[in-house]
Order: structure tokens, then sequence, then C-alpha cells
């Protein structure tokens, strides 16, 4: 955060005594990591499952967080500020985005660029979605095409060519046929995107190593297969 408070989202999938365990826990740091004060605001709020996202947004000053899996509920907090606790009247802590499915939200990934931040779905076998909002409250969803729709959008990260800023989106799933999952990247903005990958994730995985907060000048993408039970992965620099 500006102020150098650290916020950690506790992500897991444990399937205990024929439940999910609820680890959606918040962690806060004042100290520099030194100490942690561990909030449980989102279980209180009903969430049963873990936390997908918590990520400030320079260009709007506020702070997204996204929960999984029963809600899929998108958070705001708009005035960086009480971050273990629910808006009050004076506006300080998380205000809730979307109360149902259908309105979009639990997104496992986040963006800024010079016109917006954009959020990605992770509908995995459904259909998902970039989701763009300039303001935090109003949001314009854009559906992904097939053969790619039903692959979640993992991450996103932006780089920066000179004067120009590359968005760059993965979307990936492991349990869907042929290729349909895809690297791709935008240099409008979002407008309009071009494949620069794809593949089938049954046989390969692709991760995005780089996970600067801003544009960098160069990105790494690491690419990961399984040869008689052994992994092989080698890592690429994306420069020109």
């Amino acid at each position: 955060m500006p102020d150098g408070t650290l916020l950690l989202g506790e992500y897991a999938s444990v399937w205990q005594n024929n439940r999910w365990v609820n680890l959606a826990y918040l962690y806060i740091s004042k100290t520099d990591g030194r100490s942690w004060e561990t909030s449980d605001f989102l279980q209180r709020q009903g969430v049963n499952k873990h936390i997908h996202l918590v990520k400030y947004s320079p260009l709007l000053n506020q702070v997204f967080m996204t929960d999984g899996d029963n809600k899929k509920q998108l958070w705001r907090n708009q005035t960086v500020t009480h971050y273990a606790q629910s808006a009050c009247p004076e506006g300080h802590g998380w205000h809730l985005t979307n109360r149902f499915h259908w309105q979009m939200g639990g997104y496992t990934s986040m963006l800024d660029h010079e016109q917006g931040v954009v959020f990605g779905t992770d509908y995995l076998g459904g259909t998902n979605f970039l989701v763009h909002t300039t303001d935090g409250r109003t949001f314009r969803k854009e559906v992904i095409p097939n053969p790619y729709r039903r692959s979640p959008v993992i991450n996103m990260v932006a780089r920066r060519v000179g004067t120009q800023t590359e968005l760059w989106a993965l979307l990936h799933n492991s349990v869907m046929p042929e290729k349909s999952c895809v690297l791709m990247y935008s240099q409008d903005n979002g407008k309009t995107w071009h494949r620069f990958i794809e593949y089938d994730g049954r046989q390969h995985e692709i991760q995005l190593v780089s996970s600067a907060s801003g544009a960098n000048g160069e990105l790494y993408f690491c690419i990961r297969q399984w040869v008689n039970g052994q992994e092989l992965s080698q890592t690429y620099r994306v420069t020109t």
C-alpha cells in the first residue's frame, strides 16, 4: 500500500470431513512483515472457502478484494483504511460491490492500465469474462470467445514497450480438451487482443512469472510439461 501496509489473502482448497475448510483470512502488517494481524472479516460475511485476490489500484487509489467459492464477491476499499471491517457510515472499510454470482466477482486477476482497471473471471468450465471499470463502481464486461471461453483468466501483467503499455493475460485450465488455453496480449488497453501462444492445458502449463506492480520492460513466462512422470520446465523472456 502507499503507506507501506502489507495485505495478504489466504488461498487453498482443502476438503475435510465432507466440507471445505474455511481459509478466507486476510492478513495485515504495518511493520514491514515483522508482525501480522489476522482478520476473519470475510468468514463473518459468509464466505466459505478462500480469498482469490487482494490488490491496490494506483490509478483509482482503491483496494480491491475478491473471495470464493460460494459467493464470488468483489469488495473495494475506497479510503484505503480499516482493512478488517465492512464499510462504516463514514465510508471506511470494505464496500460490497456485487451480491449475486451473475453480477460478476470472485476475480482471480486484476490489472491497472492507462484507461482503467481490468479484472479476469475464474468460472472454470463456464463462460469467462474480462471486466473493465474506470471508477470501481460501474463495470463493462466482455465475453471470452471460443475456444478459450471456459478457461479462467489466471493472471494478468503489464509490459512497458517504449511509450506504450502492453496488457498480457493468461487463460488456463487443465481439464478442457484441445487448445483451449492461451497467453495473449493487447496494445490498446484491452480493446483488441492477439494470441501469443495457444496450448492444451492437459499437456502443458504456462505461468506468468513477472509480478511487478507496475509496467516493466521485460516479461517472463514459464512453460511446464510432464514427460514420463517427470516435470520439465523452461523460462522465457519477452523483450521486443
